[in-house]
């Protein structure tokens, strides 16, 4: 290829064309009449070499038309999570990324999938305002804006999707030098206090339910006189129920489960038998499988792809039932539990034993019921003699 150089003010030709080096002056500086010349240079050359001149511009040919189909051959598609696209990753791809891993549970997955369920088609957050427009989202999705501590929740999952992903970056994009921005997390709210029924209202509600729904009315019992969890009375089973010639020597194993899939544990406590408890398992004659059922069979601790949820009864006829009561709206089936421990408390029975009873681990949880004993501390004090 021979080209056109200025120097000195003059333009030169340099290079060459079919083996043949050129390098001299074309005695001008107008670049039009330097190409007349380069042009003319060119064809004296082909001229006096007609075969390299011929194989040449078949070269050429065949490299244009190899451009021109380059240039109308079909894009590359990249699959989701595709590293080699990094750059123009969506939220999609990370999520598919990291749920791909063996090491993330089903709970994580669905969890992610649930919070950004709306936004999978945003790019990939590299800066702090592409966090504040997740947060946007989560606070304008519903009716109902989020609270902060739902919006923290939000956050911590979406930070270890995007976490797994600039680890991996490292290896697979180390020069995109991914980071995950940072964003000021929302203060955490003050949580409201437990709300516990008296004994007038929970006999209210337990009457209202007995009238409407005679079925139902066992569960709601066994929930407020044991303070079992809903979840652990919905798998309650006749086998882990003892009952005794006495009151005082039945009771009920509660079978707890905690941890992520592959790793759970499940927790056993005993728990005394309220008179009243007593006497409606008594009472009941079909003492197979679950003590609480439903159609038949027992109720239902989670949904078809392995997530936790409420049972049934959480919801149906409680809410009915709360209404028809006259009870607040914000009192929920979990309330039982909660004044299952405020009669015990406001019984004197001591925070150690309420917290062996209801199956908490750390007695900082049984302490929100302190407040509620009706001992007389001043007399404590008073027979230090």
């Amino acid at each position: 290829m021979i080209n056109l150089r200025k120097r000195g003010g003059k333009l030169y030709l340099w290079g060459e064309h079919l083996g043949v080096k050129v390098q001299r002056t074309t005695k001008t500086d107008c670049p039009v009449t330097a190409e007349k010349i380069r042009q003319e240079e060119v064809h004296r050359i082909e001229q006096a070499n007609p075969t390299l001149a011929e194989a040449y511009h078949i070269q050429q040919e065949i490299k244009e038309r190899k451009k021109k189909h380059e240039s109308f051959s079909e894009p590359v598609v990249f699959e989701v999570g595709d590293w080699r696209n990094f750059q123009n990753w969506k939220i999609r791809d990370a999520v598919k990324v990291y749920t791909d891993s063996p090491n993330t549970s089903d709970n994580s997955r669905n969890a992610l999938q649930d919070c950004i369920s709306g936004v999978m088609d945003n790019s990939l957050p590299r800066k702090v305002s592409d966090m504040e427009s997740l947060i946007t989202y989560w606070q304008t999705k519903n009716d109902k804006p989020l609270s902060n501590n739902s919006i923290r929740v939000y956050l911590g999952r979406v930070r270890s999707c995007l976490n797994y992903v600039e680890k991996w970056s490292r290896e697979y994009k180390p020069e995109a030098h991914y980071r995950v921005p940072m964003v000021d997390v929302p203060l955490k709210e003050q949580s409201r206090e437990d709300v516990y029924l008296s004994p007038d209202e929970a006999e209210r509600f337990l009457g209202v339910v007995e009238e409407r729904w005679p079925a139902k009315h066992p569960i709601y019992v066994l929930l407020a006189y044991t303070g079992v969890r809903p979840v652990e009375l919905a798998r309650l089973r006749w086998d882990d129920v003892y009952l005794r010639n006495r009151v005082e020597d039945s009771l009920i194993v509660v079978k707890h489960k905690k941890g992520k899939k592959g790793g759970e544990v499940w927790r056993k406590r005993n728990v005394p038998m309220h008179p009243k408890v007593y006497t409606l398992l008594n009472s009941l004659t079909d003492r197979q499988g679950a003590v609480v059922k439903r159609y038949g069979g027992h109720y239902s601790t989670s949904t078809p792809k392995g997530r936790a949820k409420s049972p049934a009864f959480c919801f149906y006829p409680f809410n009915k039932a709360r209404k028809l009561a006259q009870l607040p709206d914000h009192i929920t089936c979990y309330a039982l539990r909660h004044t299952f421990a405020s009669w015990l408390r406001k019984k004197n029975v001591p925070l150690d034993a309420i917290a062996v009873i209801l199956g908490h681990r750390d007695i900082q949880t049984t302490m929100r019921y302190a407040h509620l004993s009706n001992d007389d501390k001043a007399a404590y004090v008073q027979s230090l003699v």
